[in-house]
Formats: C-alpha cells, structure tokens, sequence
C-alpha cells in the first residue's frame, strides 16, 4: 500500500506498558506494510522515552517538548501539524491500533 501522500502525526506520552507497546506495534505495522509512510512524533513528557522503544527512521521526524505537568494532546498535535510536509495527515492515537486499509476507505 502506497502511503505517499500521507504524514502521520503522533502526541505522544510513554506513561505505561500500553503505550510503549502500542507506539512498537503501530510504527512497525506502517513501516512494514506500506510504501513511503512518513511520521512525525510529538513526545510531550518529562524527559525523552520513545526512542528507548521505537528505532525512529531517518525520513520520519522526532520532536521533544519537556513538560512537567498534564499531556498536552492537541498541542503536541499542532507541533506536529507545522512540521508536516505532506497534502495529507494522519492523526495517530496510540491507544488506538488502526488498519492502514481503513484509513484508504471511504
């Protein structure tokens, strides 16, 4: 599956075993099963844990924002947003594992 005009944008917050396995499971489902995926990681957290789960590509972007208080979701978002190069993006949520075929169907 052709994935080129796609950008997927995921906030993201490593609190837990879920969301460790669930950023695992989600990066290497697309990177695997699709042509050209681009991401772009938002961690918003007290100090950086994704890269301890996730070997990040050099076509994907990772950006940092250190915080010490609430997840800050729809921020992290929008970081992601104006780094986003593509005609089209996706919003990932980690809690959520989704089909790549779901997301070319309308």
């Amino acid at each position: 599956m052709n994935l080129s005009n796609i950008e997927f944008i995921v906030a993201t917050r490593i609190d837990n075993k879920e969301r460790a396995s669930n950023v695992f499971l989600s990066y290497s489902f697309f990177k695997l099963n699709s042509i050209n995926s681009k991401f772009v990681f938002v961690e918003d957290s007290n100090k950086p844990l994704l890269t301890n789960f996730i070997e990040i590509k050099s076509e994907d972007k990772y950006i940092f924002e250190q915080t010490e208080g609430n997840f800050r979701k729809c921020r992290s978002y929008n970081i992601g947003f104006k780094n986003t190069e593509r005609p089209y993006v996706c919003f990932l949520d980690l809690d959520v594992i989704i089909n790549p075929v779901q997301i070319l169907t309308i």
